[in-house]
């Protein structure tokens, strides 16, 4: 979702669905190309999960808290 909102309050995982579907019409959770759907946004989605990290932690629900930045840049690092 951070690919393409700015998120800054948590939101029940219907409505991520919904707003999703409205950013990339037609895709479902886990298809196999959502990475090159949002791999031109991964910048951004990036800015937007750190902006959350510094302000949310996982202990402050419901407030939004993603990690998966760091996963991400983990993952990113071990391309061949």
């Amino acid at each position: 979702m951070l690919h393409f909102e700015d998120i800054q309050s948590s939101l029940h995982k219907d409505v991520v669905m919904h707003r999703l579907k409205l950013h990339v019409p037609g895709d479902d959770k886990g298809a196999e190309d959502a990475f090159s759907v949002t791999r031109k946004r991964m910048d951004i989605a990036t800015e937007r999960a750190e902006r959350l990290a510094a302000r949310f932690s996982a202990h402050t629900a419901p407030q939004p808290f993603t990690a998966i930045v760091e996963l991400v840049r983990l993952l990113t690092t071990l391309r061949r």
